[in-house]
């Protein structure tokens, strides 16, 4: 994808059209340092009366909520599969919008990088071929097509895919459920994963080069060593789980 600046008029008027693909997810007035705020960024927007939308319609505790963002997408633009540390609700404004819910029992199946799924078209045959296991995940996905005026919660840890069937506005509400001194400072769009957890993961990645690595006299183990280690490791990872 490119970044490219558009003025609001410019951006609705081209993302309506069918044939592009374009895509808006809202930061804060500094990008640098300050997180979306919908009624803040957006005033007249917010307070529209044909864009109806309180702040307290999160469920949550305002001291709790993180950021507010507005996301407009072109018809039949879709998101990559990913999962986001924080529980949200979407609200889905104009055009319908569709949303498939991993759950998160099949993150294995999902095959991530970072926080972001290598599974691209979820609804390719091809797909499966690829990635073998994650015909089960499909199988086990929800389903929804929002509709204008509906909202959907999506809990943390959630991961999930979201397609613009038609143009399409909407506004995330996230909220923080773990302690303050879980989540980074500096995070400003809620997605990287809390301190313990992105800890453990660096230590597990560490811990699978040694496996692989080579002692003073260039010396290293075979390769049915390393796999074998390696499955025990994982063997421990999912006690630890259970």
């Amino acid at each position: 994808f490119q970044f490219k600046v558009y003025s609001m008029t410019e951006l609705v008027s081209l993302a309506r059209k069918e044939g592009n693909h374009l895509y808006l997810r809202a930061v804060g007035e500094n990008f640098r340092k300050d997180r979306a705020d919908f009624w803040k960024d957006f005033p007249e927007l917010a307070h529209n009366p044909d864009f109806p939308l309180a702040p307290e319609m999160c469920f949550c505790h305002p001291d709790s909520v993180f950021s507010s963002v507005l996301r407009i997408a072109s018809p039949k633009l879709q998101l990559w599969t990913h999962y986001d540390v924080m529980d949200n609700i979407l609200f889905q404004k104009l055009g319908r919008k569709r949303i498939v819910l991993f759950q998160p029992d099949d993150v294995d199946a999902l095959y991530f990088s970072g926080s972001t799924s290598s599974v691209i078209d979820i609804d390719s045959d091809a797909t499966n071929q690829k990635f073998p296991l994650f015909r089960r995940a499909r199988r086990r996905a929800y389903e929804v097509m929002l509709q204008p005026g509906e909202a959907l919660y999506i809990p943390a840890l959630w991961p999930h895919n979201a397609r613009a069937e038609e143009f399409s506005v909407s506004v995330n509400i996230f909220w923080k459920t773990l302690p303050e001194s879980m989540y980074w400072k500096k995070d400003l769009y809620g997605n990287r994963d809390p301190k313990p957890a992105e800890e453990a993961l660096n230590l597990l990645e560490k811990s699978a080069q040694m496996l692989r690595s080579e002692n003073l006299h260039g010396e290293s183990l075979p390769e049915h060593f390393v796999r074998f280690y390696t499955f025990k490791g994982a063997s421990m990872y999912k006690e630890n789980a259970d």
